[in-house]
């Protein structure tokens, strides 16, 4: 007998962040997806330091 919950631990310890078991429905992927998008957006978005770049091209004072 296979053991799932050994695949899901390697697969965690590898570095995945989400298990969708089968059989599943679309919308649960959908989300998933969607959660992931934004959490892998956000990931790449530089920290807001206060300075916009409107306010760096015109040289406007801080």
């Amino acid at each position: 007998m296979h053991d799932h919950s050994t695949d899901r631990l390697i697969g965690f310890s590898v570095g995945g962040d989400d298990h969708l078991a089968k059989p599943f429905h679309q919308a649960e992927l959908a989300a998933r997806l969607r959660v992931a998008s934004n959490r892998n957006r956000s990931a790449h978005r530089p920290p807001s330091n206060g300075i916009t770049t409107a306010a760096v091209s015109t040289g406007a004072s801080i």
